[in-house]
């Protein structure tokens, strides 16, 4: 069967911390999942180096007055100035970040997998059958089980549709 996308809300980042209740009374998941996989996520120009929610409209719903991420972690980090070098060095060409944070992000995944003994593909974890069972389920399909009414979606939900109005499979 053939669906279009739905329409699709907007939730600005400062007003989404601090409020569990959307979930309650918003629709449940759902929605923030639409959102993560029929929204592209806006590249970074060179003068942007962090979205303006995150140093204008951070914390507002918790606090009166909007809270800077960007000072309060320069000001967390006065002796180790990672984070403002990574954020301020050039990205790499088709990435989101500098070299410095790739590095750092590849290790630190890297390292979450292979301490983990419980991560799927080490030996002990499942039979080989298991193993071929999982890989051949989709990121698409566990959205789609985990949702309350998630009927459509596209197959890679890691790649955004050229337009909205895209016709996409009901996943059964």
């Amino acid at each position: 069967m053939l669906l279009r996308c739905p329409p699709l809300g907007d939730l600005p980042l400062g007003k989404a911390f601090f409020s569990p209740w959307r979930i309650v009374e918003e629709g449940g998941t759902d929605p923030l999942m639409r959102g993560l996989f029929m929204t592209a996520a806006k590249r970074k120009l060179p003068h942007e180096n962090l979205n303006n929610q995150l140093t204008e409209q951070l914390f507002t719903v918790a606090h009166a007055v909007a809270l800077d991420l960007a000072a309060m972690n320069i000001q967390r980090s006065r002796n180790i100035d990672i984070w403002v070098g990574g954020i301020l060095e050039d990205q790499i060409d088709g990435a989101r970040v500098g070299p410095t944070f790739r590095c750092l992000l590849i290790e630190q995944f890297r390292r979450i997998r292979d301490g983990d003994r419980f991560w799927y593909e080490n030996p002990s974890t499942f039979k080989p059958e298991q193993l071929t069972q999982i890989k051949q389920s989709s990121f698409a399909r566990v959205l789609c089980d985990s949702g309350d009414n998630i009927t459509e979606i596209t197959e890679n939900v890691f790649l955004l549709q050229k337009h909205s109005s895209i016709q996409i499979e009901t996943m059964q």
